[in-house]
């Protein structure tokens, strides 16, 4: 190996020896990553199931709560229209229609509360899912790099290894050309 190889194998050596612990360092960073969003999917999901649990034992004020706004906004649009029927004549149509009024209102608030208590547990159970993925993604990132790391660090010994066995063939080579060249004389 001649010098200007062996400068450019001790450089390139150099370099890869510098990308390991870079390597490492991400790796180390994507397992942090990965290891929070495994925690809060899991908490999520944890939630999801005290709200599921507490919907089946009855948490009234819980489904309350999360559906206000759309019973408020339907009130609303009843309340309105109750307005314009109670505006017109009295008897018997009007009447009618402020029955099927209150009949429409009683299904739309039923209606209001079964979907609201499916979205809420299934909204939680979404952000649950998707940051456990994403806690999954980061952690099998980090092994890939710890093996690419590991990788490197196997790749620079082998290196060293190499150019050790090659100094001592050339040395052995020396060593061998000193002695044939004093046997001819």
């Amino acid at each position: 190996m001649g010098k200007g190889s062996a400068n450019k194998a001790s450089t390139s050596l150099g370099n890869e020896a510098n990308v390991a612990p870079q390597q490492l360092s991400l790796a180390n960073q994507q397992q942090n990553l990965g290891t929070g969003f495994a925690g809060q999917g899991a908490q999520n999901l944890t939630q999801a199931g005290n709200t599921y649990s507490g919907i089946a034992n009855g948490n009234v004020q819980g489904i309350q709560n999360y559906v206000a706004p759309q019973i408020s906004a339907a009130t609303n649009q009843f309340q309105q229209a109750r307005k314009q029927i109670q505006s017109t004549g009295p008897g018997a149509a009007r009447d009618a229609a402020l029955r099927n009024l209150a009949v429409t209102q009683a299904g739309t608030n039923t209606g209001i509360y079964s979907g609201g208590v499916a979205s809420a547990l299934q909204g939680l159970t979404g952000v649950g899912a998707t940051q456990g993925g994403l806690g999954t993604q980061n952690l099998a990132g980090a092994g890939q790099n710890l093996m690419g790391a590991s990788a490197t660090y196997g790749n620079v010994g082998q290196m060293y290894n190499m150019m050790s066995a090659n100094k001592g063939n050339q040395a052995m080579q020396g060593v061998g050309d000193l002695t044939y060249g004093a046997m001819r004389l």
